[in-house]
């Protein structure tokens, strides 16, 4: 049981850590002239990140119903 729940807080770190990477990407594209390739990166890390999120959300409920 603590496993996962280290598992799902060690989850979370990696989803916002994408998160706010993707704006350090925009950011990064911007600053560099190649702004349509940041954007399409963004959105593609932004995408897998809110999808991952999805597994996170079952993973989190399991551990709610066996406590």
């Amino acid at each position: 049981m603590v496993e996962r729940i280290v598992l799902i807080s060690i989850l979370t770190l990696i989803f916002h850590s994408t998160e706010t990477l993707s704006y350090a990407v925009r950011m990064a594209g911007i600053r560099t002239g190649k702004l349509a390739i940041a954007l399409s990166l963004t959105g593609m890390i932004v995408l897998v990140s809110r999808t991952s999120k999805i597994d996170q959300g079952t993973m989190t409920g399991k551990v709610i119903d066996f406590c």
